[in-house]
């Protein structure tokens, strides 16, 4: 989140990062593997699975839903001033955590500190700010996978959040029955 380039025109389709996940594997030298991904990475998970069956041997998507419209998420709004104006700056890692903790109210502390430990970078003036690209949430082009789900040969552990607002049980259940052999477990709290 962060560590690696961003190109220089805001490009974040599922293509995109399929892509970048098969230059990835490449380079790596891995023929075949489990993949897992959390929210975003796990639409990214789910299409990079259904394109290369020979090579992912189990898939372990984290609560998230297999298509949306970025366009109609309540937060648009504050994405497209992010992707305008940049992140916030913080006077410090606590006020970060603040930030974060007023956003993912459900998120345990001790998961959002280490969130916030690792998608940080200190400003030249000792502030902080995230360091993935601003432009990402506003410009995030997810595709619409359910026809793809059904392409996926590894067995599939769908994982939910009990109080997400992500991947709702119904939805959970109609993944779980559209790829050819999948578990669901929702984490309750």
């Amino acid at each position: 989140h962060g560590d690696s380039s961003w190109p220089e025109e805001p490009d974040y389709s599922t293509d995109d990062y399929v892509a970048d996940l098969e230059a990835l594997v490449d380079e790596w030298g891995l023929e075949r593997f489990a993949l897992i991904g959390l929210s975003m990475g796990g639409m990214n998970a789910m299409a990079y699975a259904a394109r290369h069956p020979e090579r992912v041997t189990h898939l372990v998507p984290v609560d998230i839903r297999p298509a949306f419209d970025p366009t109609k998420r309540p937060n648009i709004a504050v994405a497209k001033h992010t992707a305008e104006h940049g992140h916030p700056t913080f006077p410090d890692e606590e006020a970060a955590f603040s930030a974060r903790k007023a956003t993912h109210l459900t998120t345990p502390d001790e998961s959002l500190r280490h969130h916030v430990r690792h998608l940080l970078k200190r400003l030249p003036d000792g502030g902080w700010t995230f360091k993935h690209d601003p432009r990402v949430g506003y410009y995030w082009r997810p595709t619409n996978l359910w026809d793809e789900l059904p392409k996926v040969q590894a067995p599939v552990l769908i994982v939910r959040g009990g109080r997400s607002e992500v991947l709702p049980e119904e939805t959970a259940e109609r993944m779980r029955a559209a790829f050819r052999q999948a578990e669901l477990v929702t984490i309750e709290e």
